[in-house]
């Protein structure tokens, strides 16, 4: 079989095309992912940077509040205060002092724990503690 000479014209002139716009468009592409990738990967080494400069400064924070809090005598004060964990004005005093301390800490989550490690009282936006008295 003989190919014509309009399909040898067409197939010397075509191919190159072809080949160079396939080409093109896969360098075009490459690269863009490349670009996107790139940037994408820095955005994020930058997002991380500045959350952990954030957590570092409120660990900062929460330290120096911590130490004000334990060297206040008011909240030693409410842990020596009499009664059991069922009493419920003793529950309620330590919840109170908990707020009053929360509210200067600003923290998500403040704990009371008594010295054998149960929960006295806990407050704060993230979490809200049922009275001793209905455990």
């Amino acid at each position: 079989m003989r190919i014509g000479l309009r399909w040898k014209i067409l197939s010397f002139t075509l191919l190159p095309l072809a080949t160079l716009v396939v080409a093109a468009l896969w360098m075009v592409n490459h690269n863009v992912s490349r670009r996107i990738t790139t940037g994408i990967h820095d955005d994020l080494r930058r997002a991380s940077a500045v959350l952990e400069n954030v957590w570092s400064a409120r660990g900062r924070e929460l330290a120096v509040v911590g130490q004000v809090i334990a060297q206040d005598p008011k909240f030693f004060s409410v842990l020596t205060l009499p009664g059991s964990h069922a009493d419920p004005e003793r529950s309620a005093t330590v919840s109170g002092v908990a707020r009053d301390f929360n509210a200067l800490v600003e923290a998500d989550l403040f704990e009371v724990f008594d010295d054998r490690g149960r929960p006295l009282a806990s407050v704060g936006h993230a979490h809200r503690m049922p009275p001793a008295a209905t455990r």
